[in-house]
């Protein structure tokens, strides 16, 4: 079973992220997402989503897993919304595990963003901010990636 779709992140982690969040979620047995979002006017949010394939649902659940994780991968290498700037394997989160850094198109925002496979699970964590500008996009790449990263890494320690 998955954790509340909130209970993964610590607030401690939260508030050093995303000051003054207003959190959002959602949850079924097999999807939780949360989301937290900024209500100042520092511009930034976190969201973690994970996906449990589970055996009751299907004969392969680890299979189907990293059917999925593969299908995030492909996809990541054709974006449409966004502009990639980082797509990388990682090593030492799960099963696998990519690390993707990207800059919205017409928005002034960046995401770093770790999607991982943990037998049947697949966790992604995104972190965005706003950062206006090629240079200033560029500046952000290694916090957001590093922030979203940490906060894999909270989440998995928290899966069961």
């Amino acid at each position: 079973a998955l954790p509340g779709p909130c209970d993964t992140v610590p607030r401690a982690t939260v508030e050093r992220l995303v000051r003054n969040a207003e959190r959002r979620q959602s949850s079924n047995s097999t999807l939780t997402t949360c989301t937290y979002s900024s209500t100042g006017g520092d511009f930034r949010w976190l969201r973690v989503e994970a996906h449990l394939y589970a055996p009751g649902d299907t004969a392969t659940p680890v299979e189907d897993a990293r059917r999925y994780f593969g299908a995030q991968w492909t996809q990541a290498h054709e974006p449409t919304l966004e502009r990639t700037v980082t797509l990388e394997r990682e090593r030492g989160l799960g099963d696998e595990a990519f690390r993707w850094f990207k800059i919205d198109k017409g928005q002034p925002t960046v995401v770093g963003q770790v999607t991982m496979r943990i037998r049947n699970v697949v966790v992604t964590v995104a972190y965005s901010e706003q950062a206006r500008g090629a240079d200033a996009a560029r500046a952000r790449e290694r916090a957001c990636l590093a922030n979203a990263d940490a906060v894999a890494r909270e989440v998995r320690s928290r899966l069961r």
